[in-house]
This record gives C-alpha cells, sequence and structure tokens, in this order.
C-alpha cells in the first residue's frame, strides 16, 4: 500500500506529462464517479504524488487532505485506505523536514493498521518510521 519513490526515476519532462494524465484522470473520475468516491479519492492521492515529485508541496498537501477527508468520509476513520492518506501525509511533511507534523500522521496510520490487522501483519512496517520520528521529534 505505500508508494514507492518512482518519481525519482523519473526526469522532470516525464513528471509533467503524468501531471497531465493524473489530471484527465482525476476528471474523469470526478466526471464519472463524482467527487465523494473512494476511486475519485485515490485520484486525487496520486496527483498529489506527482505535484509532491516536482517539489510543489503546498498543491500536494491541498491533494492529499483532499483525498483523506474524501476516505474518511466515504470509507470511515479506521478504514486502510483512510490510513494510507494519513501515511501518505506523513511522507510529505517527512520530505520537508517537518517530523513533528509526520510524527502524528505516521501514528495515525500505525494505529488503524495495527487495529484492522493486528500488530504482526507487513503493513506495520511503519512501527519502524513511529518509533525514528519518534525519537527525531523529541529532540526537534
Amino acid at each position: 500500500m505505500f508508494i514507492m519513490n518512482w518519481h525519482v526515476y523519473m526526469s522532470v519532462r516525464e513528471r509533467r506529462g503524468a501531471l497531465k494524465l493524473y489530471k484527465k484522470s482525476l476528471y474523469i473520475s470526478e466526471s464519472v464517479l463524482g467527487e465523494e468516491h473512494p476511486d475519485t479519492a485515490t485520484s486525487y492521492n496520486n496527483l498529489a504524488r506527482v505535484y509532491e515529485s516536482l517539489e510543489m508541496y503546498k498543491k500536494a498537501k491541498e491533494l492529499h487532505e483532499k483525498s483523506l477527508c474524501i476516505r474518511k468520509n466515504v470509507l470511515g476513520e479506521e478504514h486502510p485506505d483512510t490510513a494510507v492518506s494519513y501515511n501518505n501525509l506523513a511522507v510529505l511533511y517527512r520530505s520537508q523536514g517537518k517530523y513533528k507534523a509526520a510524527l502524528d500522521y505516521y501514528v495515525r496510520a500505525y494505529k488503524i493498521f495495527k487495529n484492522k490487522f493486528g500488530s504482526g501483519h507487513p503493513q506495520l512496517l511503519i512501527k519502524r518510521m513511529v518509533h525514528l520520528f519518534r525519537k527525531t521529534a523529541c529532540t526537534i
């Protein structure tokens, strides 16, 4: 569920091309499924990741928050996809050096995954990130 750093391997030109495609995908999702649909939330998330790769953090944050809002409203606070949205916001904040904010979102994602899947689930690899950022945030 965690998105790999695919953007590291893409040139800025390719990312700008991806931006066009993801905008079109979002437009289609909104038109066909409506704004309050889980797949539309995924389209917001995907577009946010492209903006993030272009270091357009303000726009990325806006879209990640939109995705989170839809997922909370439609799927509920305890759904794994909602946890993914929390994780994505954590990654965004971490990439900007905002470790305290990142920690908050990592903890939220971790709690949802732990409650949903139990402590032995692979999704809980995020626990390592929570531990790391808890230590980091205490020294900031």
